[in-house]
């Protein structure tokens, strides 16, 4: 939902599969959902650049195994905030690739695991 014209909030959900020590090691990261904050810094027609903030909470989100910090899973909480750019296809659907920092941990205040994430994907828009 946009606030304003430069502005918007909404949900995320994630799945993530990581590909560790150049590809030695791949790990599947099971369901996450949580809210997101975006900034656009340039709108056009079909192309926009943005910051985002987002905190998802999700189950063994494998960032610390991922990392060799852990060896088990359970309830997470990640905190991230990107720099990305997106192209409409369409009206409902457009293309996204995002890169930047990442906090995990078992606490909302606390966090065991860190690393810069580079995404890109599908936007499916309501």
């Amino acid at each position: 939902t946009m606030i304003n014209s430069m502005v918007g909030v909404g949900f995320q959900t994630q799945n993530s599969i990581y590909i560790t020590d150049f590809f030695d090691g791949f790990l599947y990261s099971y369901f996450s959902l949580g809210p997101v904050v975006r900034t656009y810094l340039y709108r056009h027609s079909k192309f926009a650049t943005y910051t985002e903030a987002a905190m998802l909470l999700g189950y063994d989100m494998a960032l610390a195994d991922a990392l060799g910090n852990t060896q088990h899973g359970g309830l997470k909480v990640r905190r991230g905030i990107k720099v990305g750019t997106s192209y409409l296809l369409s009206k409902k659907a457009g293309l996204f690739f995002e890169i930047g920092p990442d906090w995990e941990g078992e606490h909302f205040r606390t966090f065991d695991s860190q690393a810069i994430q580079l995404k890109f994907g599908i936007s499916l828009i309501n």
